[in-house]
C-alpha cells in the first residue's frame, strides 16, 4: 500500500516471521489515519534478518528489492517471535546473534535516513485453544509478573541495542498490551478477544 497522495508520509516496510504478519491491521489503521504507506513481508517461523549463511532465499530476494526502494524517512519495522515452548516457555537461543544482525542492518540504513523499529516481545499465554477462554472475561488471564520474568530480560537486551544505535527505536509491545500497573495480562479487553491464539494478535489487537 503506497503512501496516500499528498500525505507526505513515509512507507513502513515490515519484515519478519508471523509476528510481523499479525501487525498488518495496525499498519492498515496507521495508513487510514495518517496516509503512511506500508508493505508486510512475512516468512513463517523465520526471524528476520536470518543467519547470513542460512537466510531464506525467497525472502532475501524480496528484501534486496525493498532496500532498492527505500527512501529517506522510510521505516523498517522488524518483528519476531522471541519465545519457544520447547521443552518449556523460554527465550529462543539465537536472540543475541539476531540482535547483532539487526544492529548491523540498522547501521547501514541509518546513513540512508531510514529508521529501524524493533518490535519487542508480547505475552505468550498458556492456553492451547482460545475456546478455553470463553467461560468468562477472567478466563485465561495470567499474572503479569510471570510474563515479566521471561520478557523483561529480552526487553533489556533490546533497550541496550536501542541505546547503542541511533537508527533503532524500540516498540514496547509488552507495556502496550499489559501495562506495568496491571496485575494480570489479558486475552480479552472489554469483552473482545485481542489474541487469535496463544501468541498472535487478531484484528482487534
Amino acid at each position: 500500500v503506497p503512501p496516500r497522495d499528498g500525505s507526505g508520509q513515509p512507507t513502513v516496510w515490515a519484515e519478519g516471521d508471523s509476528h510481523a504478519g499479525h501487525l498488518h491491521t495496525m499498519l492498515l489503521e496507521l495508513h487510514k489515519a495518517t496516509g503512511a504507506g506500508f508493505h508486510v513481508i512475512e516468512a513463517h517461523a523465520r526471524a528476520f534478518p536470518g543467519p547470513y549463511e542460512k537466510e531464506y532465499a525467497p525472502r532475501e530476494k524480496i528484501h534486496r528489492a525493498i532496500v532498492e526502494r527505500l527512501e529517506p524517512g522510510d521505516i523498517l519495522l522488524i518483528a519476531r517471535n522471541y519465545m519457544t515452548t520447547r521443552p518449556f516457555l523460554r527465550p529462543f537461543d539465537d536472540i543475541d546473534e539476531w540482535i547483532e544482525r539487526v544492529d548491523a542492518l540498522a547501521e547501514t540504513l541509518y546513513v540512508r535516513g531510514v529508521a529501524t523499529v524493533v518490535v519487542g516481545p508480547l505475552p505468550r499465554f498458556g492456553f492451547e485453544d482460545r475456546r478455553q477462554c470463553l467461560a468468562s472475561q477472567l478466563a485465561c488471564r495470567e499474572p503479569r509478573q510471570d510474563h515479566a520474568a521471561i520478557i523483561l530480560p529480552i526487553q533489556a537486551k533490546l533497550e541496550a541495542l536501542q541505546a547503542g544505535n541511533k537508527g533503532i527505536h524500540l516498540f514496547d509491545l509488552f507495556s502496550a498490551l499489559c501495562p506495568p500497573g496491571d496485575d494480570y495480562c489479558e486475552v480479552r479487553i472489554a469483552g473482545d478477544f485481542i489474541y487469535r491464539d496463544a501468541h498472535h494478535l487478531n484484528t482487534v489487537g
